[in-house]
Parts: C-alpha cells; sequence; structure tokens
C-alpha cells in the first residue's frame, strides 16, 4: 500500500525523460506516470483514473493542455476526483493501442490524440472515452469540466454500470486481440480482393485514396506498387504526395497528413516513422517502376527528405529523432510566408520564378499566407526560349535554398529528441533504399550511423532497448522494435555485405521468437509476456501509422530462413501466417503488410546469393533488371567466412559466381557471367 492520500498527490512528471511528459511537468494537475505505483494510487483512492495519451508534437494536445491543464479550475476538478495519469504514446504504443480501441467500441467513432479515457481503478477497464475536450462547449462537443463532473458523478453513483461496461468493452477486446483457436483456409484471392479495394477508394482527381484529412498510406501504395496494379492511381499519388502541400519545398521532409482532400494544407508535425516510409515507397517506384515517378520533382523530394533528416533529424550520436512540432509558435509558422517577405529575401527575379512554380498570384492559401505547393512543373513561357526545364528547376531550386537559410533564423519548432528504436529502424531502411535507388551515397552513410548506434546504445547484453532520452534507455520493448530493424539489416545486407550484420539479425530473429511468439499455437504478440500493458496483451495485425510488427515479424522470418535455409523461421513465419487466416481473409487491405509475408509464404521469392570481389556494378545492374519485390540479391565477398546454414555452401569461384534460389529451391549450378544472371533472372517468375 502507498499510504498516500489525494491530497498529498503531486505532478510527478519532472521525474520523466520523455519530452511530452516533461511539457506538462509544470500543470497544476497532479500528473502521475503509467507504471505499477500510481495505478496502486488509484485502487486505494477507489478514485477513477483519468488517462490522457498523446504525444509532443501534437497540436491538438497543445491546445487542450492550455485551455484545461493549465487552467486552476479544471486542475482543481481533475485533481478532486481522478487520479490522473500523462501517456507518451510514442513510448508505450501498447497501452495507447488498446484504449484507442476501446475509443472506437465505446463510441463507434475513430480516435486520435489526444485521447482521453475514464478507467475502472481496479481493472484499468473503460468506461468512458473521448479525445480532445474544449474548454468550453462549442461545435458539439460539451465543456471538459461538465464531463469531470459528470463522469464524477456516475462513477459515484452508478458503479454498476461503470462494472458492465467496462466487462462488455473486456470481452470485446478479448476477441479483437485474442489470436484465433480455429484457423481458416486462406482464400486463394487476397491480393485481388485487396487491390480491388483500394482501386475503388482511390482518389482519380487528387491522388491518395478516400476524402479528406488525406494520409500518405504507404502500405496501400506498397500493395499496388508490388502488384503494378492501377498505375495511373500510383502515378497520381505519388506526384501529388511529392509536388503539393504534404512535402516541404522548402527544406525537405514529409508532413503528416493534409487537412484537405487536395493536398494543399497540412497539419504542420513532421514525424520520422512517416518520413521513412515514404523514402522506402519513392525508392521503391524508382527501382521497379521509374515511370511511374513522372518528372524530376519526386527524386528531388527523395533526396532533399534524406538531406532534410542527417541534417535536422540526427543527433551527434546517429540516432534519428522523433518527430519535429507543428507550432512555432502557431501552426505552420515557420513553414509559411508572405509574398513581401518573399520578395525581400529573394528578389523580385525570384519571386516571379517563385510566384509561376507555386501559383503565388491569386489568393494566399493558408491564413493571409503562403504554404508552398507546385502548380506548374514547366518553366514559364517567355521571349527566351532558351529558358528550358532543367534550367528553370536550377533556379527554383536555387531561391529554395536562399529561403532555407533565411527560414532558419526563425523560432524552429519543438524537438522531440526521444530515439525509437522501431522509427529509427524504419528510416534506417528508408535510408538505405534512397541511396540505392536514387544514386545518393549520403544516405547510406547516415543509415549507417543510425545502424552503429543502435548496435553500440540500444543492444545490450542480447536484448533491445525500446528507445533512449536524454541518455536514459526506455523500459519498454516491442514487437516492432525486433521485427523492424531485422527488416532494415536485411536491406544493408542488399546495399554491402557484413557478416557481422547478419549474424546480428540471427540473434534479434531468436529473441524476437522467445519474447514475442505464441509458442503453443503460434503468431506473435505486441508485447513480451513480462511487458505490463493494461487490460489486454495485444496482438496487432492490422496496419495503421506504422506497418503491422505481426506482418514485418512473419516476412523477416521468411526471408531469413529462406537466406540462410533455415526451417525454424519459416515454420514460424507460416504458422503465424496460419493463424492470422480469419483476419487476412476478412480485411487484407487493411493487413498489407501482412498479406505480403503471406504471398512471400505462397510464392517464395528468388534469392540472388553472388560471390564476387570483382565487377560489382556489373552484378548490380544484372540483378537491377529483376526489378521487383521479389527478388533479393547480396554479394558476399569471396573471403567471407563464418557464414551461417546454407550460405557456408554457396563456396566461390575463380572468379564471380552467382547461386539462384527460389525460396529454399536453388538452381543445380551457380551462374558465372552478370549477362547469363541477367538472362536467368528474366525467365523468373
Amino acid at each position: 500500500m502507498t499510504g498516500m492520500t489525494g491530497e498529498q498527490l503531486h505532478n510527478r512528471l519532472a521525474e520523466s525523460t520523455s519530452p511530452y511528459l516533461l511539457q506538462h511537468a509544470d500543470n497544476p494537475v497532479a500528473w502521475q506516470p503509467w507504471n505499477e505505483q500510481s495505478l496502486a494510487i488509484a485502487r486505494e483512492l477507489n478514485r477513477p483514473i483519468l488517462l490522457s495519451s498523446g504525444y509532443s508534437s501534437c497540436h491538438w494536445c497543445h491546445v487542450m493542455a492550455h485551455e484545461s491543464f493549465e487552467d486552476e479550475e479544471t486542475a482543481a476538478l481533475m485533481n478532486e476526483h481522478f487520479v490522473n495519469i500523462k501517456l507518451d504514446r510514442e513510448e508505450r504504443p501498447d497501452i495507447d493501442m488498446v484504449y484507442q480501441t476501446a475509443h472506437s467500441l465505446l463510441t463507434q467513432r475513430r480516435g486520435g490524440w489526444p485521447l482521453t479515457v475514464f478507467l475502472s481503478a481496479h481493472t484499468l477497464q473503460p468506461f468512458f472515452c473521448g479525445t480532445y475536450f474544449p474548454k468550453h462547449a462549442r461545435h458539439g462537443l460539451p465543456a471538459f469540466k461538465e464531463i469531470l463532473n459528470a463522469v464524477a458523478r456516475h462513477y459515484k453513483d452508478e458503479n454498476q454500470s461503470v462494472t458492465e461496461v467496462g466487462a462488455e468493452v473486456q470481452k470485446a477486446l478479448n476477441e479483437i486481440y485474442t489470436l484465433d483457436r480455429e484457423t481458416a483456409p486462406l482464400q486463394k484471392n487476397l491480393s485481388d480482393i485487396a487491390l480491388s479495394a483500394l482501386t475503388q477508394i482511390a482518389d482519380r482527381v487528387n491522388g491518395g485514396f478516400g476524402t479528406a484529412p488525406k494520409f500518405p498510406q504507404p502500405s496501400f501504395l506498397q500493395l499496388l506498387l508490388r502488384h503494378r496494379c492501377d498505375d495511373k492511381a500510383v502515378k497520381l499519388s505519388l506526384n501529388s504526395i511529392c509536388e503539393r502541400g504534404l512535402y516541404d519545398h522548402v527544406g525537405g521532409g514529409f508532413f503528416r497528413y493534409c487537412v484537405d482532400a487536395t493536398w494543399t494544407i497540412p497539419h504542420f508535425e513532421k514525424m520520422l516513422y512517416d518520413n521513412g516510409q515514404l523514402l522506402t515507397t519513392l525508392a521503391d517506384a524508382r527501382a521497379n517502376a521509374p515511370a511511374l515517378l513522372g518528372d524530376a520533382h519526386s527524386t528531388t523530394a527523395a533526396i532533399k527528405t534524406a538531406q532534410w533528416l542527417e541534417r535536422e533529424m540526427q543527433s551527434p550520436e546517429g540516432a534519428y529523432y522523433c518527430a519535429i512540432d507543428a507550432d512555432s509558435p502557431g501552426e505552420g509558422d515557420y513553414y509559411v510566408w508572405s509574398r513581401e517577405e518573399l520578395g525581400t529575401v529573394v528578389g523580385e527575379d525570384g519571386l516571379q520564378a517563385l510566384a509561376h512554380r507555386f501559383n503565388l498570384d491569386g489568393e494566399p492559401n493558408f491564413e493571409g499566407r503562403w504554404h508552398l505547393t507546385i502548380k506548374n512543373t514547366e518553366p514559364p513561357k517567355s521571349v527566351d526560349e532558351s529558358v528550358d526545364a532543367k534550367t528553370f528547376d536550377d533556379t527554383v531550386a536555387n531561391h529554395l535554398n536562399t529561403l532555407l537559410k533565411h527560414r532558419e533564423h526563425r523560432r524552429y519548432p519543438t524537438l522531440d529528441n526521444k530515439c525509437l528504436t522501431a522509427w529509427n529502424a524504419l528510416a534506417i531502411k528508408g535510408m538505405a533504399k534512397t541511396a540505392r535507388a536514387f544514386n545518393y551515397p549520403p544516405a547510406l552513410a547516415s543509415a549507417e550511423r543510425a545502424l552503429e548506434h543502435a548496435r553500440s546504445v540500444l543492444w545490450k547484453d542480447g536484448h533491445l532497448l525500446g528507445g533512449v532520452c536524454l541518455g536514459k534507455p526506455h523500459d519498454s520493448v516491442f514487437l516492432t522494435d525486433y521485427a523492424f530493424l531485422i527488416d532494415a539489416l536485411i536491406e544493408l545486407l542488399q546495399h554491402r555485405w557484413r557478416s557481422e550484420d547478419l549474424a546480428w539479425a540471427i540473434e534479434l530473429a531468436d529473441q524476437l521468437l522467445k519474447q514475442f511468439e505464441d509458442t503453443a499455437l503460434g503468431g506473435y504478440y505486441f508485447t513480451t509476456d513480462k511487458q505490463k500493458t493494461s487490460v489486454q496483451r495485444p496482438v496487432a495485425f492490422y496496419d495503421d501509422a506504422l506497418p503491422s510488427g505481426y506482418g514485418v515479424a512473419a516476412g523477416v522470418l521468411l526471408r531469413l530462413g529462406y537466406l540462410c535455409d533455415e526451417s525454424r523461421y519459416i515454420d514460424s513465419a507460416q504458422k503465424a501466417i496460419e493463424r492470422a487466416s480469419s483476419v487476412l481473409n476478412r480485411s487484407p487491405t487493411e493487413c498489407a503488410t501482412l498479406l505480403f509475408a503471406c504471398e512471400e509464404f505462397l510464392t517464395p521469392p528468388t534469392i540472388v546469393i553472388i560471390r564476387a570481389d570483382d565487377e560489382i556494378d556489373a552484378w548490380h545492374k544484372a540483378v537491377a533488371q529483376k526489378a521487383d519485390a521479389h527478388c533479393l540479391a547480396f554479394i558476399i565477398p569471396r573471403d567471407a567466412t563464418q557464414l551461417p546454414g546454407s550460405l557456408a555452401n554457396r563456396a566461390p569461384g575463380d572468379k564471380g559466381l552467382a547461386y539462384v534460389c527460389t525460396g529454399t529451391s536453388c538452381l543445380a549450378e551457380p551462374i558465372d557471367s552478370p549477362k547469363l544472371l541477367a538472362d536467368t533472372l528474366a525467365g523468373t517468375n
């Protein structure tokens, strides 16, 4: 027992390293972190828990904080009736995931941040949920103080109802997150069903999927790319993402989403995980279907985004930071321009060039100022016909660089300097792919620095840390940390071979199975069995802002199994896919990452092992001609030793040799020339 009374509670967030929790450390609310001590206090006081989940770069989290959590009267109500727990959803995605689902169940609406959940102190079951509540009633939303008083009365006077609601939510959560014991045969046309659904919701006018708000949905684009389905929709989407307001044309990097259907005005936060995934998507399009990227603007967007990640998001130690806030001090202030300021910075000629490219002659598109979006990809028609497209593009690029230098003197948005393992892995993969697809070596060097940080700081005594902040490790680690890092290592190994990286990937895979696999029935939990979550140990089949850790885990275990001829990994992935069969059959589009793994199990990829020290470029080009997502190639130096599994049998010759396998079935003889390899791969499926 804690022996603490409600009057003795005080704000304990100053003890945290989370930038988000520290933002609330001076609130008059007696915020507690999510831990066993805080939960014990709630049980002892028999008070409901008010759980508020958000993250440091969340605009509406800041609004609710300023309106309510910094307000003495509101804080007094919260402190009188509740044990108030503040959660960084980026550090504890497991808890946020479960209560976001509970929100959807209770409200029949999608959730978001800030997430506001009221829980029973004794069961942690939710009985009332919402997201943002205003200080004063408006837009159909009740005032937050009204909610506080009503919930407090209900918890005191209607305890039976609270218990019944919580039990119903718990039952529904059990059904959603529990791995099915009964498996169903996988439908044979799952990919066709998913692709058909995407083509129906594709926006044929503006690109992307659905209506406002507009998210880039990289898993959807990846699914269409893998199957070369609906090329027009993919091309329009990629061009819109790179040319309109989702992209920061001055400094590089993609914003979280756009608030309108035309990709004009974004929500101005920048998240590491979005940028890592979009770099991967653009690189895959460049490598596998370059015609879909259209003109040079997508190449510029990819390279400038890689430059932004290295310049603004990479720590001196090599790790990538989490996010940049939308506010500075108001939303978008760091990014938008008045016409007068543009003219002052770049001069009249520069203003004319920018006005043509970004359509600055009409009405400003954001609160009297301009957020730059490309309107004209061609140069202006003029008497001087010598101004070709490349010359004009170079002129605009120079002016944008001038704007970038000027912008650096503005107040910089708040940086969330956490390093999260899973998010870093997404960025490492995206940067490595960018280096390969766009021939931009600095991206590879940046990825290598981040990988070395992960190896030296995040890998301790044979276990991963979930991340670090202010030099202190995160206590929690998740399936995504292991699965995404293995995925990044497999990508880097295709770029350049390091035997120690493969050895590390195998160690990570073994730990993934040990800590997350359901050894009895198969499949992967999101948390370890030692991780105290809440009312549920979740299983995450679906893609959301991040790819499904379950799907990535199955996919990387298959690829490692095929690469090393290791049946343990293949068997585990097979069981996981079979255990998820009912979910896949029901929602293949929302489970695109898991669907990728399913496809590679049913139709294994081509694995090319090249033992060579010479003609490296020629070997790379031979493999590049087999440009699709179903071919992996690894060039291993002749003198490499201690190779695991079947790799030890891929012996070097007097000159370069290529071994070609499909899954675990290999050609009888190795191939001894890049040309013959290219011809052979051209005949594979």
